[in-house]
C-alpha cells in the first residue's frame, strides 16, 4: 500500500489486492486491504463487505472497525459510522490518528456531496482525536460556514491559527476569517489572537491588514515595525508596501510590492485585490491620480481580471486623462464586446475629447473583431454629440 501510494499507482494496488483476495478469500489481511483498495476507488458498498469480512475474522479489528465506520458514513450512515469509530478508539487510544484520518476522508467526500452537517460531525471528531492538526479545524470551519453557523466557523478557524500558525491550513483559515468578519470584528479578533500568541507573525500580520484597512493613524508605523521584525516574510513586506500606498506614498509602496512579487509571484492576485481596495479609498475622495497609479499596478499584476482595467479607466476618466481612459475601455470591449458600462465610459471619453472619428474607428474595430455582437453595431449608429 505504501509503495503504491508513493508511486501513485493505485491501479496496481487495486489489482494486487484483488488477486490476493481471490487466492485467499478468507484471509482477513487480504480482506482489509482489498476493502481499502475498493474504498480508494469510491466502491463503498463493496468496501463495506470486505471490511465486515475482515472484522468478523478478528484480525486487526480496531482498524477494520474504523475503516468500516468511514465507509458507512460515505454510505449516508454517518451516525452508525461515527459510533463504530468511537467504539474502536475507546478500546485502543493508539488508533486516534487513523480514526482522525478516516473521519476527515469521509468528511471530505460528504462535503463534495453538499452534506456539510454530516461532514461537520466527522471533522469535529477528527479534530478531537488530533487537535493539533490545523487542517481538521479549517475544514470544520468550512462546514460550519456552509451551515450559516458563523460563530462556530470563526471558532474553528481560530483554533487552526492557534494550533499551527505557520501551516498552510492556518494561512487559509486566516484568509477565510478576513473574508467573514468586518473590519471592526477583524481588529478585535486579531488583536486578541496576537496577545495570546505574541511571537507568531500570522496573527500580527492580519491585525496589521485590518489596522490598515480601517485607516488607523498608526497603521503605517505598525506595518513598518512588522516588516523590520519579520523582513524574511514576503507577506509582512507586502503589508508595509500597501500601508505606504494607503498613506499616500504610492511610488515607494509600489516599489516595495514589486520587489515582493518578484520574490513570491503567487502573491500577485492578493496584491492586486488589496491595491484595488486601496484605490477605492482615493476614488471616494476624488484623488484620481493616485487611484490610477494603484490600479495600473493591480492590472499589471492580474491582467486577466478586467475589473481592474475598468476601474483604471474610470480613474483615468476622473483625472481627465481621457485618451488613456478610452484605451482601457477599448481593451475591455475587445474582449467583452457587450460590456455596456465600458461602452458608456468609452463614449464619454471620446465625447469629452470631441474625437468623433476616433470613436467611430474604435467601434468599427470592435465590431469587426466581434461580428455577432449587437452592442458595437448599436454604438456605431449612435450620436454622442
Amino acid at each position: 500500500d505504501d509503495l503504491c501510494e508513493r508511486t501513485g499507482d493505485t491501479n496496481n494496488c487495486h489489482e494486487t489486492w484483488r488477486t490476493l483476495k481471490e487466492e485467499n478469500p478468507e484471509n482477513p489481511v487480504a480482506c482489509l486491504h482489498w476493502g481499502m483498495a475498493l474504498e480508494a476507488r469510491g466502491a463503498y458498498d463493496e468496501a463495506r463487505a470486505a471490511y465486515e469480512k475482515a472484522l468478523s475474522a478478528g484480525h486487526d479489528a480496531g482498524s477494520a472497525r474504523i475503516r468500516l465506520g468511514g465507509v458507512l458514513a460515505c454510505l449516508d450512515q454517518a451516525q452508525t459510522g461515527i459510533a463504530m469509530i468511537q467504539e474502536a478508539v475507546s478500546e485502543a487510544a493508539s488508533l486516534k490518528g487513523q480514526a482522525a484520518w478516516t473521519c476527515q476522508n469521509a468528511g471530505r467526500i460528504l462535503l463534495e456531496r453538499n452534506a456539510p452537517e454530516a461532514a461537520a460531525r466527522l471533522y469535529r471528531l477528527a479534530a478531537e482525536y488530533v487537535p493539533d492538526e490545523a487542517f481538521y479545524w479549517l475544514q470544520l470551519g468550512v462546514c460550519f460556514h456552509l451551515l450559516d453557523a458563523v460563530p462556530d466557523a470563526v471558532a474553528a478557524w481560530r483554533q487552526a491559527v492557534v494550533v499551527a500558525s505557520a501551516s498552510p491550513a492556518a494561512l487559509e483559515s486566516a484568509r477565510k476569517l478576513d473574508q467573514t468578519l468586518n473590519t471592526e470584528e477583524r481588529l478585535a479578533f486579531w488583536r486578541g489572537v496576537s496577545e495570546e500568541q505574541p511571537d507568531a507573525p500570522l496573527p500580527r500580520l492580519h491585525y496589521g491588514f485590518a489596522l490598515m484597512e480601517s485607516d488607523a493613524p498608526d497603521a503605517l508605523d505598525f506595518a513598518s515595525a512588522l516588516a523590520r521584525q519579520h523582513g524574511d516574510l514576503p507577506d509582512a513586506r507586502m503589508l508595509y508596501g500597501l500601508a505606504l500606498c494607503r498613506a499616500g506614498e504610492s511610488e515607494a509602496g509600489l516599489a516595495v510590492i514589486a520587489s515582493v512579487i518578484k520574490e513570491k509571484p503567487e502573491l500577485k492576485n492578493e496584491a492586486a485585490a488589496r491595491l484595488s481596495a486601496a484605490a477605492d479609498k482615493y476614488i471616494r475622495s476624488q484623488r484620481y491620480e493616485i487611484a490610477s497609479h494603484l490600479l495600473a499596478a493591480a492590472a499589471s499584476f492580474e491582467p486577466d481580471n478586467l475589473a481592474h482595467t475598468v476601474a483604471l479607466g474610470e480613474a483615468l476618466l476622473g483625472a481627465d486623462r481621457l485618451e488613456e481612459a478610452a484605451e482601457q475601455f477599448f481593451k475591455v470591449l475587445m474582449i467583452v464586446p457587450e460590456a455596456s458600462r465600458s461602452a458608456r465610459f468609452m463614449d464619454e471619453a471620446y465625447r469629452r475629447m470631441n474625437a468623433t472619428e476616433a470613436r467611430r474607428s474604435a467601434w468599427q474595430e470592435i465590431a469587426a473583431a466581434h461580428p455577432d455582437a449587437e452592442l458595437p453595431k448599436q454604438r456605431l449608429g449612435a450620436n454622442i454629440e
